[in-house]
């Protein structure tokens, strides 16, 4: 919205001095020096590095057993109705040690279950460790049937590595991730969360058995900037005209 809206914002009753992305917290001490010269502050700039792995987040619930910690920023997905790749910029992930670190904490203040966050979060990608980035990557397939519309070079760690990684190092806490996309569910990945057959059955036995009638879906809409924006006609509200659905 920063971004986007960055002109009407300062316009609006002249009540904002600064207008700061995330990626830009670096630079707050140069934009209020801004306006104390009398100029207004302005950096709307993403950033291809920053993942916030050495802020510790503030957590105002001493007695919660369940916290949040992200592991990646940012999305490589291109998907035709999305602004996420534009608004949040492209896949940036945390060092898995940073990570760890993080988990470390919240375990000694008794924190029992993490959910491990990201825009696509099993597209996972620790390059941190990796000594030469042109080496061939590894066994970086994606699930069958699927491709990428971006053209990224994956090296390093996956979602699978950091997921292992956990298990190991706290047996004993509970690991929850959204949200993940279902062309980064290669095999490796899935032999980690070591869900077995008959599991998965008994999941598609429970939502047979009760029988939801309503999910939770997003509304239709057509995003400034997308490559739907550019390229596709709108023409949901014309198929409801027709007794359809505008969702």
């Amino acid at each position: 919205m920063a971004e986007r809206l960055k002109d009407k914002i300062l316009d609006a009753d002249k009540m904002v001095d600064v207008i700061c992305e995330p990626d830009a917290y670096r630079d707050l001490p140069h934009l209020l020096k801004e306006v104390d010269y009398g100029q207004n502050g302005i950096n709307t700039l993403l950033s291809l590095e920053e993942t916030y792995a050495d802020i510790n987040p503030v957590r105002i619930s001493k007695n919660s057993i369940s916290a949040f910690v992200s592991a990646m920023r940012g999305c490589n997905n291109m998907c035709s109705f999305c602004i996420v790749p534009f608004t949040r910029g492209r896949e940036r992930s945390r060092p898995v040690k940073s990570i760890v670190k993080e988990v470390s904490e919240l375990w000694k203040e008794q924190v029992k279950e993490v959910t491990v966050l990201g825009q696509n979060v099993n597209s996972y990608n620790d390059t941190s460790g990796v000594e030469n980035p042109d080496q061939p990557a590894v066994s970086w397939e994606l699930s069958d049937g699927f491709s990428s519309m971006c053209k990224v070079k994956h090296v390093g760690l996956r979602f699978a590595d950091l997921l292992d990684r956990l298990a190991i190092e706290f047996p004993e806490m509970r690991f929850r991730y959204t949200s993940p996309h279902p062309k980064d569910f290669p095999d490796d990945l899935l032999y980690v969360c070591g869900e077995t057959e008959e599991d998965h059955k008994d999941a598609l036995s429970l939502v047979k058995t009760v029988g939801y009638d309503m999910a939770y879906m997003f509304a239709y809409s057509m995003r400034e900037k997308t490559h739907a924006h550019r390229k596709y006609v709108d023409d949901v509200l014309k198929m409801s005209t027709r007794g359809g659905s505008q969702n």
